[in-house]
């Protein structure tokens, strides 16, 4: 006789099947959120660079105090500001979604993983008071006396202060934060919600808020890279405009082979193209996010759906329910009319009613029918 194994965790614990692409695409946007970001902080620390060595180019110092601040005035160097700041918070909020979305995709994994930190925190501590006590040791030893009667308590204090704390901890930890084993199957009434230090994903926020302020953060970072990209653009032609200025006194004579205007234009060569290269990494990060909010709203619209999907079937299975026992009531109302002169062994209950057995076993019933002052009998 086989018998159906039980399952190994609860099913409320385990993420549906429509989660999981909806979990994986959150995590693959993610990563590519965080490559993205180190790639262009790279690119920022470039550009900006190469602002800073319009000093060492040879031009008039008049010319490269306004060619600077026509690039960066003051709504721009706001603009840099924010973009140096959001693109560092959006490196760790992608890192903290990645091992929250993990979280909830695997929840026993994190739980078994969780003990083993915790479990190597408590490793960790423990060596360093061995050490510390051990240092504490060797210090003391030249205040001991040449007898060696001094001190000769104080270890056997220590020794039983250590039993005594062996003796009083407990065996047994039946929570899952103290698991060595990674065999040992978690508690399935555990709470799957995973720990994490992202503000926007405490743990008391309903899933509606938590979708609103990740898309409010989203929209923050595209605003923001949009308007990089839009001061880098704008920038251009204004720079290469200040090259073909001849108001500046020896504007055209040649310095080290090399004439203003081309020192200009190299000036503007180098600075833009490390623009251009800052700018498509924003465009790349602005992309991602634009999927992260794509992703976040389809998120919400399929949880909506499954949410109609379980009040409907809910709804039909209380209508099955309904229906069904009001046909066994009905067939018992119908039983009780029909033999409620017989009783469960098929005896007669009633006086007026003959039974006789039947050829095959079975009991069939006369009535009694009265008309014209005449009884007639009948099956």
């Amino acid at each position: 006789m086989s018998s159906t194994p039980s399952l190994p965790f609860s099913i409320i614990a385990t993420p549906r099947d429509h989660r999981i692409r909806v979990l994986k695409f959150h995590i693959i946007v993610h990563i590519l959120v965080f490559s993205t970001v180190v790639l262009l902080l790279m690119q920022l620390i470039s550009h900006t660079t190469t602002l800073v060595g319009v000093g060492d180019s040879g031009l008039p110092p008049l010319w490269m105090e306004m060619f600077v601040r026509q690039l960066v005035d003051g709504t721009e160097m706001f603009i840099w500001v924010a973009v140096y700041l959001l693109v560092l918070l959006d490196g760790l909020h992608a890192l903290l979604c990645i091992g929250w979305y993990a979280d909830q995709l695997t929840p026993f994994r994190r739980r078994r993983n969780v003990g083993r930190r915790r479990m190597a925190t408590k490793t960790w501590f423990d060596s360093i008071r061995q050490s510390l006590e051990e240092w504490r040791q060797q210090c003391l030893k030249p205040f001991e006396t040449r007898d060696g009667e001094e001190n000769s308590r104080r270890p056997i204090h220590d020794m039983e202060w250590r039993s005594a704390a062996s003796q009083n901890a407990p065996q047994d930890r039946k929570s899952s934060h103290w698991m060595v084993n990674s065999d040992i199957t978690p508690s399935p009434l555990s709470s799957p919600s995973p720990h994490t230090y992202h503000p926007f994903l405490h743990p008391t926020f309903t899933s509606v808020t938590r979708h609103i302020l990740l898309a409010l953060w989203d929209t923050i970072m595209l605003l923001t890279l949009t308007s990089h990209i839009y001061i880098y653009a704008a920038n251009i032609r204004p720079g290469l405009a200040f090259c073909s200025k001849h108001d500046y006194p020896l504007w055209h004579s040649k310095v080290d082979l090399f004439t203003l205007p081309q020192r200009c234009a190299r000036v503007n060569w180098n600075i833009h193209s490390a623009g251009g290269c800052s700018a498509t990494g924003a465009v790349a990060l602005a992309l991602w996010h634009f999927c992260a909010l794509v992703g976040r709203l389809w998120d919400v619209v399929d949880e909506k759906l499954q949410k109609l999907r379980d009040r409907t079937q809910r709804r039909v299975e209380s209508e099955l329910h309904v229906r069904r026992k009001g046909i066994d009531e009905v067939e018992v109302e119908v039983d009780k009319k029909k033999f409620g002169d017989l009783d469960r062994e098929g005896r007669c209950t009633k006086a007026s009613i003959h039974c006789e057995p039947g050829g095959n076993g079975n009991w069939t019933r006369a009535e009694k029918k009265v008309g014209e002052g005449k009884k007639e009998w009948y099956e």
